[in-house]
């Protein structure tokens, strides 16, 4: 996911489009964009999973 200023030429994220990015128009500015960019990381919870020979692990969410 690439989060883009408004101000950034619709060609360049259309080019970005065809490369297979997911592309998030946010504020006017680059800094502004990139504000928006770190608002979905701080609700994003990501697990890691160690499995560990001999012992069961509870609540992997891989298996």
């Amino acid at each position: 996911m690439i989060y883009l200023a408004h101000s950034v030429p619709e060609a360049f994220a259309e080019r970005l489009a065809a490369k297979g990015a997911q592309v998030v128009r946010a504020g006017a500015t680059y800094e502004e964009s990139m504000a928006a960019a770190e608002k979905p990381r701080a609700r994003r919870v990501i697990r890691f999973c160690r499995t560990v020979p001999g012992r069961a692990t509870r609540n992997c969410p891989c298996g």
